[in-house]
């Protein structure tokens, strides 16, 4: 989590404290009323966050999805509401296979600016994790129950706790009658738990702007993602020769496909040291991740026998600067194969019975300049409300990804902050749940432009 107030300083006279410092040239009795605004609308900004906890939206998002779609519409907001495609997503390299959309639409919400400003895209995703184990739960995961200062329960972090900033946030400047100059389009989507693919259909599906923020799980609420990671998964299989056990030293001796599969464990391990000397030369990511994330392996006959066949799912890491001029993963996937045949050269059986390679999906990278000026502009934002913030890399994935390669939208990643995403008693810290809604509301007046 962020930094909190001092505890000698209630965190009214901390407010006044941060509206002190905020003397920027763009400071004005506008951003004033705002700040007012959202610090009496507090008790209302946990409510809608609680109101969405309340909904469990592990693979049943649309209750949910409708509770949005009313929040929008009571803005003037005009809405969309569609499920994703998967037939007509397959064209994209970033396109997630094997999930049911039916009864899972995207929200999307636009209000349109009046003067021909700048456009603005605020992305969060509705559904979540699983919240089990129930019984390890301290507190009910789909109640959003208050204790101290943070609100607990699945999606509080990630990301249900952004959305209601999101949602808070534009109502706030509904409220006060603030006319916006560019466009402003809010996205509730499906599917970032698992693909991708609910980011991916609004794209396809048209909406683009001069900038967008994906509102998802970054923590500090003082930090901004400028380059994630890519990601390949494969899916490595090799074969042995099934035999009775008792063969092992004999003639008829067999083949363990588990024993030929810790070759290449072995290698992966290397390579990942390897790996450990390297750093994106623009970004300074951390050294990327090459996991074994599952594997399967053993005789489904005997348990007596070589097993025959023995598999492994692979999560392998890169860098951006790593595709090169690409567009899709294909250099990293030619590599990953030229290793595994050159391990294969060194290794008499596998000489002769190479492995198969299955490409299972593929998650591109993401890169902004730090000069861009939405960061500038989000950046001022965070400043004013709460401190200078940082500009990151990470080695995880968010949805950002699909504006930056569908619609080439420029797109940075920040949130509110959270504890515990996906964990037992995931929360929100009520204060950076406030301040994350000044800094989405901010963003947009700044960004978009508004009528005073």
């Amino acid at each position: 989590m962020g930094l909190h107030p001092d505890s000698d300083y209630p965190f009214e006279s901390f407010r006044h404290m941060m509206k002190k410092k905020s003397t920027g040239n763009r400071w004005n009795a506008a951003h004033e009323k705002v700040i007012d605004t959202i610090d009496e609308k507090r008790d209302e900004i946990v409510q809608v966050c609680q109101d969405l906890v309340r909904y469990d939206t592990t693979n049943r998002e649309e209750d949910a999805q409708r509770y949005v779609e009313r929040f929008l519409q009571e803005m003037g907001m005009e809405t969309d509401v569609f499920e994703p495609d998967n037939e007509r997503l397959k064209i994209y390299a970033d396109y997630g296979p094997g999930n049911d959309y039916e009864g899972k639409p995207n929200v999307v919400g636009l209000l349109k600016g009046r003067n021909g400003g700048r456009s603005l895209i605020l992305n969060a995703h509705i559904d979540t994790v699983s919240a089990e184990p129930l019984y390890d739960w301290k507190y009910n995961p789909f109640k959003g129950e208050v204790h101290g200062n943070s609100i607990y329960g699945r999606g509080t972090a990630d990301d249900k706790g952004d959305l209601a900033a999101i949602l808070m946030a534009v109502r706030g400047l509904h409220n006060l009658h603030i006319q916006l100059k560019g466009d402003l389009i809010v996205e509730s989507v499906v599917g970032e738990e698992t693909d991708g693919n609910g980011t991916l259909s609004c794209c396809d599906r048209g909406y683009r702007a001069d900038a967008a923020i994906v509102v998802d799980s970054i923590d500090p609420i003082d930090s901004i993602v400028v380059a994630q990671a890519g990601v390949t998964y494969f899916k490595l299989k090799v074969t042995g020769q099934s035999a009775h056990l008792c063969h092992k030293f004999t003639p008829l001796e067999g083949v363990s496909a588990i024993d030929k599969m810790r070759v290449f464990l072995n290698d992966l391990e290397e390579f990942q040291k390897e790996r450990l000397s390297y750093r994106d030369p623009q970004y300074h990511l951390k050294v990327p991740i090459i996991g074994v994330t599952q594997i399967d392996g053993g005789s489904v006959h005997s348990r007596s026998s070589f097993p025959q066949v023995c598999s492994i799912e692979v999560e392998y890491d890169y860098f951006a600067s790593e595709l090169g001029s690409a567009k899709n993963d294909l250099p990293i996937r030619r590599a990953i194969e030229r290793r595994i045949r050159a391990i294969e050269r060194s290794d008499a059986w596998l000489r002769n019975h190479p492995s198969s390679i299955e490409w299972l999906a593929s998650i591109l990278p993401t890169t902004i300049t730090r000069e861009h000026p939405i960061i500038q502009t989000l950046s001022t934002s965070i400043e004013h409300v709460y401190n200078k913030p940082k500009l990151i890399p990470i080695t995880t994935s968010t949805d950002a990804r699909h504006f930056e390669h569908v619609v080439n939208t420029p797109v940075v990643s920040w949130s509110c902050g959270g504890s515990n995403a996906h964990g037992i008693d995931e929360s929100i810290d009520i204060d950076d749940l406030i301040m994350g809604t000044k800094i989405i509301a901010l963003t947009i007046m700044d960004w978009c432009g508004c009528f005073e």
